[in-house]
């Protein structure tokens, strides 16, 4: 199975370690793993262009 984690959190120290601690568990279990930061990410709504 395919899991994304999304962290939002700047806290390295609390949200960061949770999502980590998570992901080795789900990673040992044999499934595939991806953390994103989505707090450092560039994220907007739709503009409307049209695309």
């Amino acid at each position: 199975m395919k899991i994304t984690i999304l962290n939002g959190s700047p806290r390295k120290e609390n949200t960061l370690a949770m999502a980590e601690a998570f992901a080795e568990g789900a990673k040992a279990a044999g499934h595939e793993v991806e953390i994103l930061h989505v707090g450092k990410m560039k994220i907007n709504g739709c503009l409307a262009c049209e695309y």
